[in-house]
């Protein structure tokens, strides 16, 4: 379904509609024909699939009162859409959201909602990649993060040096153990995921931090360099 923010007219539109893409890039809102691309069923596809599966059994097992509780949460959490503008939850998306997130956590899926208060997130993220010798690092600012708070870092594979908007490239990398100390050593997690680095190229990453106890995550922080 596409969603379209009206002005006199219309001012811009996001999604799709009837085999229409709707976006916008740094020269303005542009129209594409919506392609379907293929669906491999990759181990980490299908793992998403069986969380989310998941996570809706456990919202319908909860309580009525529980469910009720999560719905009066959610009147004070909000989310930023494509417009970047505030968007109020349903209890049933606060539930799914922060149950991903303990599923990324290894942690258990929280009946009762938590206060609603996003952790502290980085200042400054700061990445150096080397071909030879193979070296991928995030220094961060503050460091070390919080007691019981944890960076949840999503990469990207190796991409032109020309681009500077990775889009939908990132891929989950690493969730660090809580108060993490800058730098991070993210060199084996991405080479698991991706392969090998290879210079000239770039490496874009995005991390955010996670309270581990209420699963609340903060804006994330985006970095990117070229490969040397």
């Amino acid at each position: 379904m596409a969603i379209i923010k009206y002005g006199h007219l219309i001012s811009e539109a996001r999604a799709s509609l009837n085999g229409t893409v709707f976006s916008r890039n740094s020269a303005g809102p542009y129209m594409r024909a919506k392609v379907s691309p293929a669906q491999p069923r990759t181990a980490r596809q299908q793992q998403v699939r069986q969380r989310l599966s998941a996570a809706s059994a456990s919202w319908r097992n909860l309580t009525e009162d529980e469910r009720k509780a999560w719905i009066t949460a959610a009147a004070i959490a909000t989310k930023i859409n494509v417009f970047g503008d505030n968007m109020p939850l349903t209890g049933h998306q606060l539930y799914m959201r922060l149950a991903r997130v303990a599923q990324e956590l290894g942690a258990s899926i929280l009946t009762t909602p938590p206060q609603i208060e996003a952790p502290q997130g980085l200042d400054t993220a700061t990445l150096t990649a080397t071909a030879s010798p193979a070296a991928l690092s995030l220094a961060f600012t503050p460091t070390p993060a919080g007691t019981g708070i944890r960076l949840m870092i999503d990469a990207t594979d190796t991409l032109s040096a020309g681009i500077s908007y990775a889009g939908g490239k990132y891929r989950r990398i690493l969730v660090s153990a809580a108060a993490a100390t800058s730098p991070v050593d993210i060199l084996s997690a991405w080479q698991a995921k991706f392969g090998t680095l290879v210079a000239g190229s770039k490496v874009f990453v995005r991390v955010k931090t996670v309270d581990q106890t209420t699963m609340i995550t903060s804006p994330e922080v985006i970095a990117s360099a070229i490969v040397a």
